[in-house]
């Protein structure tokens, strides 16, 4: 029976060793739970606080950074809006210059164009007309390619000069060309292009070729004539064997030598050439050279005299020079020996006048150490 009264009282001591110790344990973590939570909620709180100065941070660097990457956006898009801004305004300055430059470049235009209408009418109205207007017409164009050459006129060629050949006869040449050495050439321009301009505007065959042959007949007339007037032999110039015949339109001069190969050779046999305006450009380009050539040469010789006269005036100062040191030489010599005869040798003249001073003589100066003899 006591033991098991012992067995309760062990069991209710152990059950209230245990409930006491359970207790402890309960209230140990009753405290344990009540201080995680207040650390939970200052956790919390702290985390709200951090969260907030994290978020209100991250807005500032986001906006800052936003800034940023807008601008990276922006800046070349801005400077893409000013380049193109410049691009406009320049392609508007430059359209307003081109529209200026493209009114005065029509009004030159027109006023070519109403030249060339007025250079047309009058060929029309000299290949219509007879063959004093044609003659006129030709002489015209054949002075104006003079112009343009670079010759002078008056210095290196004249134009309608009246002499006489060697028969006597009164002649007028169109041009006369001087050329170096006294030499000339003459130019006729008189030719009648009538024929031509019937066979140009003529459609039917048949009567356009009677008037292409017409045409060379009427050259080789001219030919004929020119021969015949001799102007080769101008007692005034002293002229080439030969003359120029010019034509003034290159296509009739074309049409003309392939229709009638010997032409050429016909006017060549009577001492004349036949000349387009391109051929004859070409022949006044070699005569200007011709001319600067000559110039050149007197250049060269005045150059060469100037150098022979400025040799020569070298000498005549060399010899000059050889007198002056000549005459230099003998007045140093001349001073050396009166020098001496003053200062050197027995009883000179410095020595007395050291002994007049010395006797008493009042002086101011005195002579210079150099010049007395000891």
């Amino acid at each position: 029976m006591e033991e098991v009264t012992l067995l309760f009282i062990g069991a209710a001591l152990g059950g209230l060793v245990v409930y006491l110790i359970l207790s402890k344990k309960l209230a140990i973590y009753k405290y344990q739970y009540e201080t995680k939570s207040e650390i939970k909620e200052q956790l919390l709180k702290e985390f709200k606080l951090i969260s907030n100065e994290v978020l209100d941070g991250g807005n500032k660097n986001l906006l800052y950074k936003n800034n940023l990457e807008m601008e990276k956006v922006i800046t070349p898009f801005r400077d893409k809006i000013n380049a193109l801004e410049k691009k406009i305004s320049e392609c508007y300055d430059k359209e307003l210059r081109d529209k200026i430059s493209l009114r005065e470049e029509l009004k030159s235009l027109g006023e070519l164009n109403v030249k060339l209408s007025q250079e047309a009418l009058n060929l029309t109205t000299a290949l219509k007309g007879n063959n004093k207007i044609q003659g006129n017409w030709g002489e015209m164009i054949l002075e104006s390619i003079l112009e343009k050459s670079g010759l002078k006129k008056g210095a290196e060629y004249e134009v309608q000069e009246t002499t006489n050949n060697v028969n006597g006869d009164r002649i007028q040449p169109d041009v006369i060309i001087y050329l170096p050495e006294q030499k000339h050439v003459i130019i006729d321009a008189k030719l009648s292009l009538k024929s031509y301009e019937l066979h140009v505007n003529e459609e039917d065959v048949i009567k356009k070729e009677l008037f292409l042959k017409e045409h060379i007949k009427s050259i080789r007339r001219h030919i004929n004539q020119l021969s015949e007037k001799s102007y080769q032999t101008s007692v005034k110039h002293n002229t080439l064997d030969f003359i120029l015949m010019f034509i003034p339109i290159e296509s009739s001069y074309l049409l003309a030598i392939q229709e009638d190969e010997e032409l050429f050779w016909y006017a060549w046999e009577r001492k004349i050439l036949i000349v387009s305006p391109s051929t004859l450009h070409s022949t006044l380009k070699i005569i200007v050279a011709l001319w600067r050539q000559e110039k050149q040469n007197k250049n060269a010789k005045n150059i060469g005299q100037l150098s022979g006269a400025l040799y020569d005036k070298f000498i005549s100062f060399l010899e000059d020079m050889e007198k002056v040191g000549r005459s230099l030489r003998i007045a140093d010599k001349s001073y050396n020996d009166a020098m001496q005869k003053i200062s050197t040798g027995r009883g000179n003249v410095i020595s007395k006048l050291e002994k007049i001073k010395a006797l008493g003589a009042k002086t101011s100066k005195k002579i210079p150490e150099n010049l007395i003899d000891e």
